[in-house]
């Protein structure tokens, strides 16, 4: 119940128009990242699209379309004034996706390791929180 009413939250503060959430319910959030930002170069245009898909009965997530792997593992964490989704990586690197609950300002963390480098990035952008049925 706690995570119903949590959700809510998410919902009645991202979506544009008011929606009923209901227990059972999925939340689709559909991001875009305009802005990437690594450390050896300044921030540039991105253009990153994420779906993330959240079931507020289970607390489950999953990442849509080409983004992870299907050996990712999603942790779902709600806190007061965001929520986030992390990715945990077979390599043992994660990602996190950050939304602002008040306005939908988000933040894409990657930490990648590819081969043995690492390959941070970081993207900047919005998400939008839509109903969705499963």
């Amino acid at each position: 119940m706690r995570n119903a009413l949590q959700t809510i939250g998410i919902a009645g503060a991202l979506v544009l128009t008011p929606v009923v959430v209901q227990a059972d319910e999925v939340i689709l959030f559909k991001c875009f990242f305009d802005w990437r930002c690594d450390p050896n170069t300044k921030c540039d245009h991105a253009g990153l699209e994420l779906r993330i898909k959240h079931n507020t009965d289970t607390n489950e997530a999953e990442f849509l379309g080409k983004h992870g792997s299907p050996l990712d593992q999603i942790g779902v964490h709600i806190g007061d004034r965001s929520v986030s989704f992390l990715a945990y990586q077979i390599s043992g690197a994660v990602d996190v996706t950050t939304i602002a609950l008040m306005n939908g300002e988000a933040i894409h963390t990657s930490h990648r390791i590819g081969g043995i480098t690492m390959k941070p990035e970081q993207y900047l952008g919005e998400c939008v929180a839509l109903p969705s049925s499963e």
